[in-house]
C-alpha cells in the first residue's frame, strides 16, 4: 500500500467537511491505500461496526464509537463485519485550535499519543458517547450544513479537552513512535522550510542512521518521502484555494524553483500544479492519486 493524498477542500469558509459512508456486511477493503492528509479526522460509527488502521495500528470500533487521527498519521477504514454507517469528518486543525484557545495544547497532547493509547483514553474518559452524539446531531442537520456541523464539532472537542486532564495523559515509555515526536513537530511547524534528515535526527537526539531506521520502521517510508509529501500536500491546499501562484507556492514550500516543484507535483498527484490551480475544485473531497 502507498499513501494517497485526499483533498477534502477545507478552507476558512469550510473548516470541516462531512461525508457518510455505508459498509455492507462483511465488506473488507484489504487493499485500500492509506489516506495521507493535513487535517484531523473524526470518524464516528453511527450503526454497526468499523475496522481500520492508523499508522500500522489496527482498531475495531463498535456502534457509537469513534477514532481520531492526527494530521501526520496515514490511515484507512478497512470495512465492517456487521455492516456499518460511518460519519467521516475532516477538520482543519488550525481553525479548531483557534477556537479552543489555551485548551488547544491539551488537544495537541492527545494527538501526539500513539494511536492505541489515544483510542484507549477516549474510551476511558467516556468520550465515545459524546462522539456518537456529535455524529447523530450532524446527520440530523444534514452533511451540507457546515455552520451547525462546525458548532457540533466544536462542542465535542470542548468536552474532550475539558474531560481530559493533564494527569490523564499517560507517561509513555520511550517507544519508537514517541522518540520521533520532535521530528514530526518540526515538520508541521516548518512553515514551508525543507527539513533535512540531519536536522530531524538532531532534534530527536538520534544519529542519522538510527533515525532513518526508526522512521522507516514506524512510518513504513523514508523520512525524506514523508517530509516531501507534507510540503506537496500543503502546496496543493494553497493552489486549490488560490492563495498562491505556482511560482510562489514553489518558493513558499521549499522547492528550488517552479520547474522542480512542477515535476515533483505531477509525479505525485498525476496533474501539473498549473492545471490543478486552474481547475474548478467542485465539491470537497477530490482525490489526488500519488
Amino acid at each position: 500500500m502507498k499513501p494517497t493524498y485526499f483533498d477534502w477542500g477545507l478552507s476558512a469558509e469550510h473548516p470541516c467537511v462531512v461525508r457518510v459512508h455505508e459498509y455492507r456486511k462483511g465488506y473488507m477493503l484489504r487493499s485500500l491505500d492509506l489516506d495521507f492528509h493535513r487535517s484531523i479526522h473524526l470518524n464516528i460509527v453511527i450503526q454497526g461496526d468499523l475496522e481500520g488502521e492508523i499508522d500500522g495500528t489496527h482498531y475495531s470500533l463498535e456502534e457509537r464509537e469513534a477514532f481520531l487521527t492526527a494530521p501526520w498519521e496515514p490511515h484507512r477504514a478497512a470495512g465492517s463485519h456487521l455492516g456499518g454507517l460511518v460519519c467521516m469528518i475532516a477538520i482543519s486543525l488550525d481553525d479548531l485550535l483557534k477556537v479552543l484557545l489555551d485548551k488547544g495544547e491539551r488537544l495537541t497532547s492527545v494527538l501526539m499519543l500513539a494511536p492505541d493509547m489515544r483510542l484507549g483514553l477516549l474510551r476511558k474518559k467516556g468520550l465515545m458517547r459524546l462522539a456518537g452524539k456529535c455524529g447523530k446531531s450532524i446527520l440530523e442537520y444534514g452533511t451540507d450544513d457546515t455552520l451547525r456541523s462546525w458548532q457540533a464539532i466544536i462542542n465535542f472537542f470542548m468536552e474532550l479537552v475539558s474531560a481530559i486532564k493533564e494527569e490523564d495523559i499517560p507517561d509513555m515509555p520511550q517507544s519508537d513512535y514517541i522518540r520521533l515526536r520532535p521530528a514530526l513537530q518540526l515538520i508541521h511547524s516548518g512553515h514551508g522550510k525543507m527539513i533535512a534528515v540531519s536536522e530531524a535526527a538532531a532534534v530527536c537526539d538520534l544519529g542519522v542512521s538510527r533515525f532513518r531506521a526508526i522512521f522507516r520502521k514506524v512510518f513504513r517510508r523514508p523520512f525524506a518521502s514523508y517530509e516531501l509529501q507534507y510540503r506537496l500536500n500543503a502546496a496543493a491546499d494553497d493552489l486549490r484555494e488560490g492563495r498562491l501562484t505556482v511560482k510562489n507556492a514553489a518558493s513558499e514550500w521549499g522547492f528550488f524553483d517552479s520547474s522542480h516543484f512542477s515535476r515533483l507535483f505531477k509525479a505525485k498527484f498525476g496533474v501539473s500544479p498549473g492545471k490543478y490551480r486552474r481547475k474548478d475544485p467542485g465539491s470537497p473531497g477530490r482525490l489526488l492519486k500519488s
